[in-house]
């Protein structure tokens, strides 16, 4: 069976695609994961500072379950963008991988797609549950804070 071997015009698209998957190592630590970091971090310090409070005054509340639903979401949220941060960077590594190797081996070249890949479609998995947390969250403190205030 022959190897296939890409085009001259293939080789260098890949060429150009490594270099802008190399800048997105760099770029995928600096996007919209700082806002769900920082919000969630926000809310959840909210969320904590609200229970001390009531638990310093003694003041029993019906409602405390949404301060902890939204803190779990919020700390959960914030391990979950730090999941989607990690399978980002391997599948930047396993792209900048795939065109490495296309001009010398197109097999590994392929596996290394596909690895890529999976890794994308789980960093979209794991950023769809950070901002569904976050949403989850917010909405949570925001209501303790509307039926208690």
């Amino acid at each position: 069976m022959a190897k296939k071997k890409y085009s001259k015009k293939e080789l260098k698209e890949f060429r150009k695609r490594r270099d802008l998957s190399y800048s997105n190592l760099f770029y995928s630590d600096q996007r919209l994961d700082l806002l769900v970091i920082a919000i969630s971090g926000g809310g959840l310090y909210v969320a904590l500072e609200t229970m001390k409070f009531f638990k310093e005054h003694d003041l029993e509340i019906d409602t405390i379950w949404l301060l902890k639903l939204a803190g779990i979401a919020f700390v959960v949220c914030i391990i979950s963008n730090f999941v989607s941060q990690i399978l980002s960077k391997l599948s930047n590594r396993y792209d900048y991988l795939m065109c490495d190797y296309a001009e010398d081996d197109y097999c590994k070249s392929q596996l290394y797609d596909s690895k890529s890949e999976k890794f994308d479609k789980l960093v979209t998995v794991t950023n769809w549950i950070s901002y569904t947390l976050l949403f989850l969250g917010l909405i949570c403190l925001m209501a303790f804070l509307v039926i208690r205030l």
